[in-house]
């Protein structure tokens, strides 16, 4: 990888990490819970200081939920760069 991080090599990532297309409710409630927890953290103002530092940071919890909207998209079939360019139109 060329240092940059694409939302194809993010599918890619997640579903050879994590491919249980069974859990997909289990991952939209993830979801719902990931975006509360960035909500706190954005409320609080809590922004990681290093990079092994980041736990219930606004830096993990914004991972979190791009990671579970992508599990979803993947689940559901879902191809986003597709997505992105037809909503720049």
């Amino acid at each position: 990888m060329d240092g940059r991080t694409t939302i194809k090599y993010l599918q890619t990532f997640i579903k050879e990490k994590d491919y249980h297309p069974e859990l997909l409710k289990d991952y939209f409630l993830k979801l719902s819970e990931e975006v509360g927890e960035l909500s706190r953290a954005m409320r609080k103002g809590l922004k990681a200081e290093n990079s092994e530092d980041i736990k219930a940071t606004i830096d993990e919890e914004c991972w979190d939920v791009i990671y579970y909207a992508l599990a979803i998209a993947i689940y559901m079939g879902l191809i986003w760069s597709m997505s992105l360019r037809s909503n720049r139109k």
